[in-house]
């Protein structure tokens, strides 16, 4: 077919470019090798010209490719695949009126002569600028989108109620499930597995009611770990109406779940210590007469029946105080009495006395630390540790076995404790005490330091047993460690703080004796314990000034000439009269020492043994003595 025949026959020509100005598509006609014999209006309206302007070009070189030479190099290469026969599709950018640069979907055809060479190429395309800008906002929202959904930690998902399957899950699922989203694409059943078996009837339901919800619930991860999450969901509708998706958020608060355990742990703790230390002012005044009055007893020279049941009435008192420094001691209120110590010395001490506990059927071996640090607290909650410990492991081995007590010097805490990373000064010592009994599963083991807590049978156990023991030890400024499996036995590490050499050396330096001569104020509102503790005074030789308030006491002050060298007042008095007091005396008599007594500290500074002296309740009249002539001492 000859060129004039395609384009200057009689008609065809007019018809064949009414035709093409009609349609909205870019249309070109070019030659073989490229020059350009008709065009329709579109490209020439897009690009403001006309066609004689172009028609006879060579294609690559007209107004629409001549913005670059990359342009104008793909395009030849392109009609050169053509002419040899091939179909080419691709998208190509052209230039436009105002130099905008648009991109066209186009196609370029070989057009055959009755022998079957290229004669020419048809060039067709369609303006998808527009297109390709929604898809390029729709990559860079999908693109925002993953980069949102991996930055947050909760799990966004999404899931087709009809289908009954997960649409999309975040990548939070993999961190906080430890399973791979890609798994429920296939197998949302996975998901309901991963629910703990309490949780997972009442959560499915949930999702299957189509409704709005906001749950708790327990997942298992693969590792055996049990986490908590909180799903808030929301039904998602169709243009029906009918809910056609569920969408979520599902965050782990696990840590959250702890924190308010320990938060209502701490609140219970606190109730019961308000108990206890209310009782205990009280029940330790009546205890510190009593006590004091079968000490005096005991000394007087009388029938051995009746000495037996004076006897028995002080260690009453001593039980009866005991039970109230347990009370106290797990909810660390308890009224400590620090003095500097030898652990190996206490062990050896209390061994005997822990046979007698264990039984037999145990065997008790110690391995002491040689050099061991000296620390500083109360040698009696010292002993109570190794009391209650010994008692756990007993009853963990109710067919026998061993109990190990051992003690070594250490540079760190705990791995967990608050100050784990941070040395102290002195390092610490551990007391260790290890059994062969049946050890504990992880969530007793979780519980095992909550006050009442016990597993034992009804009448077997208090609970105080470990909560007293973590109660002293924190009281102390130590931590406490539990190591224990099922059927592996338990060890309990207690890490206490150590004291330098020369605090040891001091300590140990203090005066042993209980006399003196000099001038004490006594501050007492009970009247029996103010007799009591006033004739114990004056028979050590002091000169003792009793008073029944703080009132009482300045105006004794006043009006003595000789200075007064102690003054001994109730902690419970600190926030009411025992303040004027102590501030009367300091600048009346700067020397003076106090000298706090109490069965229920009021004031912190009474809790942690390092303010001012503290005298527990009950105390007996040689405690007494002893305790003023330890503070007289220090004074010098």
């Amino acid at each position: 077919m000859a060129d004039s025949q395609l384009i200057s026959s009689p008609g065809r020509d007019e018809l064949l470019r009414s035709v093409l100005d009609q349609v909205f598509a870019f249309v070109a006609i070019l030659t073989a090798d490229g020059r350009l014999v008709e065009v329709n209006r579109a490209p020439l309206d897009a690009a403001a010209l006309r066609r004689e302007d172009v028609v006879g070009q060579r294609f690559a070189e007209t107004y629409w490719w001549s913005y670059s030479s990359e342009a104008q190099q793909e395009l030849a290469r392109t009609i050169q695949r053509v002419a040899a026969g091939d179909v080419v599709r691709n998208d190509f950018d052209i230039r436009v009126a105002g130099d905008a640069i648009i991109t066209v979907r186009g196609k370029f055809s070989p057009l055959r002569d009755e022998a079957g060479r290229v004669r020419y190429i048809v060039a067709s395309g369609v303006d998808i600028s527009d297109r390709k800008r929604q898809e390029r906002a729709l990559m860079e929202s999908d693109e925002r989108f993953q980069q949102l959904a991996h930055a947050i930690r909760e799990v966004f998902w999404l899931f087709d109620a009809d289908a009954d399957r997960f649409v999309y899950v975040s990548p939070g699922y993999e961190r906080i499930w430890g399973r791979s989203p890609q798994v429920l694409d296939d197998q949302s059943y996975d998901w309901r597995k991963s629910i703990h078996p309490d949780d997972r009837e009442r959560t499915l339901a949930l999702m299957r009611a189509r409704a709005p919800y906001d749950e708790e619930y327990r997942i298992i991860r693969p590792d055996g770990a049990v986490r908590w999450i909180r799903d808030h969901a929301f039904p998602l509708e169709g243009s029906s109406g009918r809910v056609i998706r569920m969408a979520g958020v599902a965050e782990d608060i696990t840590a959250r779940r702890d924190l308010e355990t320990q938060v209502r742990h701490a609140q219970k703790i606190e109730s019961i210590g308000q108990l206890a230390g209310g009782v205990a002012h009280d029940f330790n005044n009546l205890l510190t007469v009593i006590a004091g009055n079968a000490e005096l007893l005991l000394n007087l020279n009388g029938p051995d029946d009746l000495r037996h049941l004076v006897s028995e009435i002080f260690q009453a008192c001593e039980r009866g105080a005991s039970l109230t420094r347990q009370l106290l001691a797990f909810s660390r209120r308890q009224i400590l009495d620090p003095k500097v110590l030898d652990v190996n010395a206490i062990v050896t001490d209390a061994e005997k006395l822990l046979l007698r506990l264990v039984g037999e059927e145990v065997a008790v071996t110690t391995n002491l630390g040689p050099d061991l640090h000296r620390v500083r607290m109360d040698p009696g909650c010292l002993t109570q540790i190794l009391m209650n410990l010994a008692v756990n492991a007993r009853d963990a081995m109710p067919s026998g076995g061993s109990l190990a007590i051992e003690t070594w010097n250490a540079e760190h805490a705990p791995a967990g404790a608050p100050d784990a990373e941070r040395s102290v000064p002195a390092g610490w010592v551990v007391l260790s005490i290890t059994d062969t009994g049946v050890g504990m599963l992880p969530e007793v083991r979780a519980r095992a330091l909550e006050p009442f807590f016990t597993t034992k049978g009804p009448g077997k156990g208090t609970g105080l047993g470990l909560s007293v023991v973590y109660g002293i030890v924190e009281q102390s400024g130590g931590h406490i460690e539990i190591l224990s499996e099922p059927d592996r036995g338990t060890r309990v590490n207690i890490f206490l703080p150590a004291v330098d050499r020369g605090t040891a050396e001091a300590s140990a330096a203090l005066s042993a004796t209980s006399r003196g001569n000099e001038t004490i104020l006594l501050v007492e509102e009970d009247a029996h314990v103010r007799k009591l503790a006033a004739g114990a005074l004056k028979a050590s030789g002091y000169n003792v000034l009793v008073a029944q308030s703080g009132d009482d006491a300045v105006r004794l002050a006043s009006v003595q000439a000789a200075p007064v060298h102690l003054l001994i007042t109730d902690v419970a008095e600190r926030a009411g009269t025992a303040g004027p007091v102590v501030g009367f005396l300091t600048a009346r008599f700067p020397e003076v020492q106090v000298l706090y007594t109490s069965g229920y500290p009021a004031d912190a500074v009474a809790r942690d043994g390092r303010g001012p002296a503290v005298l527990r309740k009950p105390y007996t009249p040689v405690t007494l003595t002893g305790k003023v002539r330890d503070v007289l001492d220090r004074r010098d």
